[in-house]
């Protein structure tokens, strides 16, 4: 494979690893209801899933075997993520690779973009422009573990829709997000191609991420050397 292979993670990819959270129903309510303002808001869920995060039983194996396999790509790679986490950015750095940019904030950061904002939030994010003109300059991207069934993803998407050319793989563990997911980007963006696999993303990555031309036996003999 060659070109630019632009990598748009979601959260399945941090499921991928252990981390599940999420943002509490409880907290949700109570910003709902007015009892806590959005800075209270992005604060609580900053530390939350920071506390997440630096769980033990989190593994980001999947995440350095991943960056094993990209070794053996040709052409230029980029990461970009919806994800507020930093589970991808440290294991990106540990093989070499530049982090991911954060379309909708981080926690090291605390610069989030929540439920509760639209799409014009994200000007406040100051990766988000770059992340959105590598995904419109990718030859390839993998949109992987992400549904795209929420608000600021479809908003997303629809920021991409003069992209000429292309080809998106959608890459998540629910058959119908899949469909979802396929659907929204076959309307918005009809001059690319996009295909999919409906299977967990650590799994597909173990299988050495077929139809992008890894070798996953050298890949997977480097990330044993790597733990």
């Amino acid at each position: 494979m060659s070109g630019h292979l632009v990598w748009l993670a979601g959260r399945g990819v941090s499921m991928s690893c252990g981390l599940c959270w999420d943002v509490p129903q409880a907290l949700e309510d109570a910003c709902r209801r007015g009892e806590i303002d959005r800075a209270e808001l992005t604060a609580r869920i900053c530390a939350e899933l920071a506390r997440a995060e630096a769980d033990p039983a989190v593994d980001t194996r999947p995440l350095h075997l991943l960056a094993s396999h990209l070794r053996f790509l040709e052409g230029k790679q980029s990461f970009v993520t919806t994800n507020w986490d930093g589970l991808l950015d440290r294991a990106l750095r540990a093989h070499g690779f530049a982090a991911p940019l954060h379309l909708n904030g981080s926690i090291a950061e605390r610069n989030l973009l929540t439920a509760w904002d639209d799409e014009r939030a994200r000007e406040r994010v100051p990766q988000a422009c770059e992340g959105l003109r590598r995904l419109m300059d990718a030859d390839v991207c993998v949109v992987a573990g992400l549904s795209l069934a929420n608000r600021l993803d479809e908003a997303l998407v629809a920021r991409l829709r003069g992209k000429r050319g292309g080809r998106w793989l959608v890459v998540n563990h629910d058959a119908a997000e899949v469909r979802q997911a396929c659907e929204l980007l076959r309307a918005q963006l009809a001059r690319c191609e996009v295909s999919a696999v409906a299977e967990p993303f650590d799994a597909w990555v173990e299988a050495g991420m077929p139809g992008l031309g890894v070798a996953p036996q050298r890949a997977a003999a480097e990330q044993g050397a790597h733990q």
